[in-house]
């Protein structure tokens, strides 16, 4: 066995632990993965048209990416930053950028999203 001793990090400093209940908590409804989770519910991109499909009341709205941005550029979520502050960021800016929003090559058969 090979003991390893580690430097001591410097990320929480005392300054953090004795203003910890200044800190804001972040509710889940304002995470951006629960938000993305409850966005994809009726939201999709189609890749080989550049289009994005709203499922409202059992029909597709077909939306181009500005549209897209348009309708939705209200919606924020939060996160915290390196200091441990509580930053809003735009949440459809960081779904149209995101490597694993809800997507399809093709329109699908069926654009029913159960």
């Amino acid at each position: 066995m090979t003991l390893t001793m580690k430097p001591h990090s410097t990320t929480i400093t005392y300054d953090h632990l004795e203003n910890l209940d200044d800190v804001e908590e972040i509710d889940e409804h304002e995470t951006y993965d629960y938000m993305k989770e409850e966005f994809e519910k009726t939201h999709f991109k189609i890749i080989n048209k550049s289009i994005f499909i709203k499922e409202h009341n059992g029909n597709p709205i077909i939306m181009k990416k500005c549209n897209l941005v348009d309708s939705y550029k209200h919606l924020h979520f939060k996160e915290l930053d390196k200091e441990s502050n509580v930053k809003q960021n735009s949440f459809i800016q960081a779904w149209t950028k995101g490597p694993t929003i809800k997507s399809y090559v093709y329109i699908p058969a069926s654009t029913k999203m159960s």
